[in-house]
C-alpha cells in the first residue's frame, strides 16, 4: 500500500477484524472505488461481502459458479419477508394472502415471498391490530449462494 498501487488483493481480510476492523475496511474499499482503483479480496462474511462489493465470484469446490454484479444476485436471490407475530389469529392467514405467497414457520412466524416492501407489510399488520416481534428482509448473496451450492 506504500506505492499507492491502482490494485489491491487481500485474503479473507475480515476473518478475525472487530467491528471498528471492519468498517475501516469497507471505508477502504469505497474510496478506493472513487480512486478508480480496484480491490479483489475473498471473504466467506457474506453479510460484508454483499455490504462491500460491486461484483462477486462465487467459488465453490475449487470452481467458479458464478461471476455477477451484486445488484444481479440480489435481484436474483429469494426475496421474502419474515414477521414474526405475538398475536396471531384466524384472520391473519386472509391479511397476508394480500402480499402474496406465504409459509407458516410456527404459531407465531410467517415467511412471505416476493419482492416486498417490509414496512408496508408493517404497516398493515399494526392497523389490523397485531403486534409485531421481529421483522427482517430474508434474501441476498447468501441466499443466492446457498441456492447455487445446493446438490453440487
Amino acid at each position: 500500500m506504500i506505492g499507492n498501487p491502482t490494485n489491491y488483493l487481500f485474503d479473507e481480510v475480515l476473518n478475525g477484524l472487530d467491528p471498528q476492523g471492519i468498517v475501516f475496511f469497507r471505508d477502504f474499499a469505497n474510496k478506493a472505488k472513487k480512486d478508480n482503483k480496484a480491490v479483489l479480496f475473498s471473504s466467506h462474511i457474506l453479510s460484508e461481502v454483499q455490504n462491500i462489493a460491486d461484483r462477486v465470484v462465487i467459488i465453490h469446490k475449487g470452481k467458479i459458479l458464478a461471476v455477477k454484479k451484486m445488484e444481479d444476485v440480489i435481484n436474483e436471490s429469494k426475496r421474502a419477508i419474515k414477521v414474526v407475530i405475538s398475536n396471531p389469529d384466524s384472520k391473519l392467514d386472509s391479511l397476508l394472502r394480500k402480499f402474496g405467497e406465504f409459509t407458516k414457520v410456527n404459531n407465531d412466524t410467517f415467511e412471505i415471498k416476493g419482492d416486498i416492501n417490509a414496512e408496508e407489510i408493517n404497516e398493515l399488520l399494526v392497523k389490523s391490530g397485531y403486534k409485531i416481534s421481529r421483522i427482517e428482509q430474508i434474501g441476498g448473496l447468501e441466499e443466492y449462494f446457498l441456492n447455487l451450492i445446493k446438490d453440487r
